[in-house]
């Protein structure tokens, strides 16, 4: 019982941890992306 219990817990954490860094990498993405952007419309074309 003890050895199903961990089994679930680590695979909670793991959901969580990869969840988590998958919406990290998105949100860093997409700001780089506005970032760039922004960077595009203030510069002289």
């Amino acid at each position: 019982m003890e050895k199903s219990k961990l089994k679930t817990g680590m695979q909670q954490f793991y959901y969580f941890y990869f969840y988590f860094w998958g919406f990290f990498s998105a949100g860093a993405f997409a700001y780089k992306k506005s970032k760039y952007k922004s960077i595009e419309i203030g510069s002289p074309a």
